[in-house]
């Protein structure tokens, strides 16, 4: 059975009488999760929408010293124009919602949260340890991400 969309409105009525206008204020999509309804937040959109394949993402906050640690070693690289972006999640208004949902789809709320394409490899310390064996730059060229 294909998978079906539900979708979550909020309606104002403005004015009376005979022609009162209905505006559709907040319009959401509900995924299907496990045959469940939950509403996709904004935080999930924003991750989600960051998350690409043939991408490497780094979500941070620019005061942490793990993350700058890990952006330094990641600037060094010979990334294609592009494919390397950092997240500064202290940007938005929704760094808890944000840090939920990282812990959701990798086990941990911490930044930085480094994904190479679709999958998290962890934070700073996972990274050297890639770097250190080798298999960092053997994952950025699978996917693509190095010149």
């Amino acid at each position: 059975m294909p998978e079906t969309r539900k979708y979550q409105y909020t309606v104002q009525i403005l004015g009376s009488g005979r022609n009162p206008v209905m505006v559709v204020t907040t319009f959401r999509p509900f995924p299907i999760y496990r045959n469940k309804l939950r509403p996709v937040s904004l935080a999930h959109e924003f991750v989600n929408s960051k998350i690409q394949p043939g991408k490497v993402v780094v979500f941070i906050k620019p005061t942490c010293p793990y993350c700058k640690k890990t952006q330094e070693i990641l600037s060094q690289l010979p990334f294609k124009q592009g494919v390397l972006e950092f997240v500064d999640i202290t940007a938005t208004d929704d760094v808890n919602e944000i840090q939920d949902y990282l812990q959701q789809l990798t086990g941990a709320r911490t930044v930085p949260r480094v994904f190479i394409g679709k999958n998290c490899i962890g934070g700073c310390s996972d990274l050297i340890t890639m770097q250190q064996s080798g298999e960092l730059v053997t994952r950025l060229k699978q996917i693509g991400a190095l010149q």
